[in-house]
C-alpha cells in the first residue's frame, strides 16, 4: 500500500498519509469481502478460490492465505505501524526535547530509547550487540565447521505396530472412530467454519515496584491434600533484565484459577540465576499419591558462564548477565509451596561449557510408566564461556524408576538451526511427539516408539514458529493442543511474539486447527512463552506479557493466565 512506503521513507507527517493509505486499503479490502461470492470467484481462479474457503473455514494454522486475506493482514500491520509512529511523535513533542542517553543503568529490558529514532523511518531491529542476547546464543548453538562429531548413538526405535493401524489409532476425528472428540464438539458455523472460543484472561502477576523482569511461567494442579489452593504457577523473574544475578523463582497460589494470590519468592537457595521452572505432580501409584502429595519443581541454576558487562551504542550499560541454564535441579514440596526440599541436582553441566535447560512440562509414558523430561545443551556465546566443540543438541531426561535418576537420551540436532525448548506430547497410539522451537519459521518435530529411550531425527512440520517457545499437551480424549505464535517471521519490530493462540490436532499433530484467539497483542508488546494443561474441560495457559525494550513503557508485563471453556467431547456412533 502507498502509505506503507511513506511509513518507511517519508518525513515527520508520513504517518498521516500512511494512515490515511492504510485506511482505504482497508476499506476496499472489505468491500472486497462483502461482495458476493459470484463476484469473488471471478477474481480467483480455482486454485486461490479453494484457498480462501479452506482459510475461512477451516481456520487451520499451516492453510496459505487467499490474496484478500492477506491483503486485510497486510493493511491491519501497516494501521499498526502509523499508530506506532504517531505514537512516538506525540511522545516527541511532549517531552519537547530528545534524549541524549547518558550513562545510567539499565533499568527495564535492554535497549534504544525511540526519542532517539528518526521520525518517519522503519523501526529497525536492534544491532547484534543491543539485542537481548537471542542473535548471539543462536550463532553459539548453530553448527559450525569446528564442531565434533557426536558419540555413535543407536537408531531410534522403530514402531511396533503397522502404518494403518498408527493411523486408525491417531485419527480420532475419523468419522468412522466412536471414541470421544474435542474437536468434533467444535461449534461451527452453518458454512462449516469453526467458531473461535472466548477467553478469559487474568493477572497472575504484575511487574512493578522492584521487579521489572518476569518470564517462562509454569502451571500445575496441586495435591488436594497439600493445600486449600488448587493452583500453582512458578517463573523466573529479576530486578532488570534477563539472566543478571539476581534473578530467581517466583509463586502464586490460587484456588480457581482466576484470582491469584500475591506474588513471592519461591525459598530456594541460590548461588547464581535460577531458570526455567517446570512443576510437575508425580501420579499416584495405586490408592497412594507418590511422595505424600508432593508437588516437584524442576528448575535451572548458572554454575558459571557470565557474560560480561557492556555499554550501548545509546551509551546504556548492561550489566553482567548469565547465559540461560546451567545444572538442572529438583526441590519437593508438600506444604503446597510453602516450604521446599534442599535442591538435588538430577543433571549437572559436567563439560564445564555447555549449560543445560528445560522449559516444558514432564511426560509419564503410560505403556512404559516412564518419566520424560525435555531438556537441551544451550552453548553460551564465547565470550560468557569456553566455547565447547560439542555440538548443541536436545534430548530429554528419562526416568525408569519413578523420579529416583534420571539418565540423557537422545541427541537431537539440525544443521543450520538451533533446537530448544522442546515441548513433548504422548500421541493416541503410544509415541511421544516432542516439538521444537527453530530459528527457520516453522517447528520441528521429533517422535520417539519407546517411550522417550531413543529419539527419530527432526524434521520440520506445518506450524509456523517466529522463533520462540511453544506448548503442546495430551488431552484425556487422546488429541493433541498446542499454543503457540501463528507467525513465522521473527524480523518484525515484535519479533513475531504476538498472535497467541491455542490450536487442537485430532489426528497426532499432522493438522491442527485454531480454536481459541487468546491476544492479538501489537508491535508494542511481547505475547509470548505459553505453557498450558487441562482442567476438565478447560484448558488453563498462563504467558508471559512484555513492553517491547525500545519503548520502555513502564510496568506493563508480568504473568497473565487465560481459560479457554471446553465443550464437553462428542462420542460418535461408528459407521
Amino acid at each position: 500500500p502507498p502509505g506503507r512506503r511513506v511509513v518507511r521513507k517519508g518525513g515527520e507527517l508520513g504517518w498521516a498519509t500512511a494512515f490515511m493509505g492504510a485506511l482505504l486499503t482497508v476499506f476496499g479490502a472489505a468491500h472486497l469481502l462483502t461482495s458476493s461470492e459470484t463476484i469473488a470467484e471471478r477474481s480467483l481462479n480455482p486454485q486461490e478460490l479453494t484457498a480462501l474457503h479452506r482459510a475461512h473455514h477451516a481456520r487451520r494454522v499451516h492453510t496459505a492465505r487467499a490474496p484478500l486475506l492477506s491483503l486485510v493482514e497486510e493493511a491491519v500491520e501497516t494501521i499498526e505501524e502509523a499508530v506506532e509512529a504517531v505514537d512516538i511523535i506525540t511522545h516527541h513533542h511532549h517531552h519537547n526535547h530528545v534524549e541524549e542517553g547518558g550513562g545510567a543503568d539499565v533499568q527495564g529490558q535492554e535497549g534504544e530509547d525511540l526519542d532517539d529514532v528518526v521520525i518517519g523511518k522503519r523501526l529497525q531491529m536492534p544491532d547484534e550487540d543491543e539485542e537481548d542476547g537471542d542473535i548471539e546464543l543462536r550463532q553459539a548453538n548453530q553448527d559450525g565447521e569446528d564442531v565434533e562429531p557426536l558419540p555413535e548413538q543407536p537408531p531410534a526405535a522403530l514402531p511396533k505396530l503397522s502404518k494403518e493401524v498408527r493411523k486408525q489409532l491417531l485419527d480420532v476425528c475419523s468419522r468412522n472412530d466412536s471414541r470421544p472428540s474435542y474437536f468434533k464438539s467444535l461449534s461451527r458455523s452453518p458454512r462449516g467454519k469453526v467458531e473461535q472460543i472466548k477467553s478469559r484472561i487474568h493477572w497472575v502477576s504484575r511487574d512493578g515496584g522492584n521487579i521489572r523482569y518476569s518470564h517462562m511461567s509454569t502451571i500445575s494442579r496441586l495435591p488436594a491434600s497439600a493445600t486449600p489452593n488448587r493452583w500453582m504457577v512458578v517463573w523466573q523473574t529479576s530486578s532488570t533484565i534477563e539472566g543478571v544475578s539476581d534473578q530467581h523463582l517466583s509463586m502464586s497460589t490460587s484456588v480457581d484459577g482466576a484470582k491469584w494470590d500475591k506474588a513471592r519468592q519461591v525459598p530456594i537457595r541460590q548461588k547464581q540465576a535460577l531458570w526455567s521452572p517446570v512443576l510437575f505432580v508425580p501420579p499416584q501409584q495405586g490408592d497412594k499419591q507418590l511422595g505424600g502429595g508432593e508437588v516437584w519443581l524442576f528448575y535451572t541454576e548458572s554454575t558459571n558462564c557470565l557474560r560480561p558487562a557492556r555499554k550501548l551504542n545509546n551509551g546504556y550499560k548492561i550489566p553482567p548477565r548469565y547465559a540461560p541454564g546451567g545444572d538442572v535441579k529438583l526441590v519437593k514440596s508438600s506444604d503446597g509451596g510453602h516450604t521446599w526440599s534442599t535442591p538435588s541436582v538430577i543433571m549437572t553441566q559436567t563439560d564445564g561449557a555447555v549449560p543445560k535447560v528445560i522449559a516444558n512440562q514432564v511426560v509419564v509414558h503410560r505403556a512404559t510408566g516412564n518419566w520424560v523430561l525435555p531438556y537441551w545443551r544451550e552453548k553460551a556465546p564465547p565470550e560468557a564461556c569456553k566455547n565447547s566443540k560439542t555440538p548443541a543438541f536436545a534430548g530429554a531426561l528419562v526416568s525408569t524408576d519413578r523420579g529416583r535418576s534420571w539418565h540423557p537420551k537422545g541427541q537431537i540436532r539440525v544443521s543450520g538451526t538451533w533446537l530448544i525448548e522442546g515441548t513433548a506430547a504422548e500421541r493416541s497410539d503410544g509415541s511421544i511427539a516432542c516439538l521444537f522451537r527453530t530459528s527457520r519459521g516453522k517447528l520441528y518435530q521429533s517422535l520417539s516408539f519407546d517411550g522417550g529411550e531413543s529419539w527419530t531425527g527432526a524434521s520440520p512440520t506445518s506450524v509456523p514458529n517466529p522463533d520462540s517457545k511453544v506448548n503442546a499437551i495430551s488431552l484425556t480424549t487422546g488429541e493433541l493442543a498446542l499454543a503457540f505464535n501463528d507467525s513465522p517471521d521473527s524480523t518484525k519490530i515484535n519479533k513475531g511474539r504476538a498472535r497467541l493462540r491455542v490450536a487442537v490436532s485430532c489426528d497426532g499433530g499432522q493438522r491442527w486447527v485454531t480454536i481459541s484467539e487468546l491476544e492479538e497483542g501489537s508491535l508494542r508488546m511481547y505475547i509470548h512463552y505459553p505453557t498450558a494443561v487441562q482442567d476438565g474441560d478447560r484448558l488453563l495457559v498462563v504467558y508471559s506479557v512484555m513492553g517491547h525494550p525500545h519503548l520502555h513503557l513502564g510496568d506493563v508485563g508480568g504473568i497473565k493466565i487465560a481459560e479457554v471453556p471446553l465443550q464437553q467431547p462428542i462420542q460418535s456412533d461408528a459407521a
